[in-house]
């Protein structure tokens, strides 16, 4: 079904201050960085368009097509003289996941590499990695089951935050996190997303 699209920076705290100490372990991993060859290689459903998406068997294509709808609305409020950065959406399974990236099933993130940045979402929390048992419990009492995936969805706009904050500092989010503590690119991250 549709997705619902309203957010806050609020709602987003405590999903940002409960996936930090995860975020801190795997920055300090050397990445798998998902690119676009790694998707076509797995041959996924796709959408064309202004943000093209990929996305496993078991996603709706209702539900990445009103992602990627999200992601270009935010993507056109970076000025042109900026540069708008290309982006590729991948909604994935586990088994998908685990053939793009090496972070945990179910940690949103991007890949910066090359050009276009590929955004890499869950399919769903339900089977996220058991780092996420706390979070997903949080966010489930909050909004309940049903609204979680909805929820987790909506980590695609911070991802492209961070994309866009790159584009606008002309920089890298790596970059950034070494001129400024780590909170700051996140705040910038969801100021971006939430704009």
């Amino acid at each position: 079904g549709a997705m619902n699209t309203r957010r806050s920076v609020t709602c987003m705290l405590p999903v940002v201050v409960l996936l930090l100490p995860c975020s801190l372990a795997i920055g300090a991993q050397g990445p798998l960085l998902p690119t676009l060859a790694r998707l076509d290689a797995l041959k996924l459903a796709s959408i064309e368009g202004n943000v093209p998406v990929r996305y496993s068997k078991g996603v709706s294509r209702d539900v990445a097509s009103a992602l990627a709808g999200r992601i270009a609305e935010c993507r056109g409020l970076l000025a042109a003289a900026a540069g708008r950065p290309s982006i590729v959406l991948a909604l994935l399974d586990r088994s998908d996941w685990e053939r793009v990236s090496d972070r945990p099933y179910g940690m949103p993130h991007h890949g910066a590499a090359d050009s276009p940045y590929v955004i890499v979402i869950p399919q769903s929390w339900r089977d996220a990695a058991p780092m996420f048992t706390g979070v997903r419990t949080h966010l489930a009492g909050a909004l309940g089951e049903q609204g979680v995936d909805r929820y987790v969805y909506l980590a695609a706009l911070h991802e492209v935050g961070h994309l866009l904050t790159d584009a606008a500092l002309e920089t890298t989010t790596e970059a950034i996190r070494t001129r400024f503590p780590f909170w700051y690119g996140e705040f910038l991250a969801n100021y971006f997303a939430d704009a």
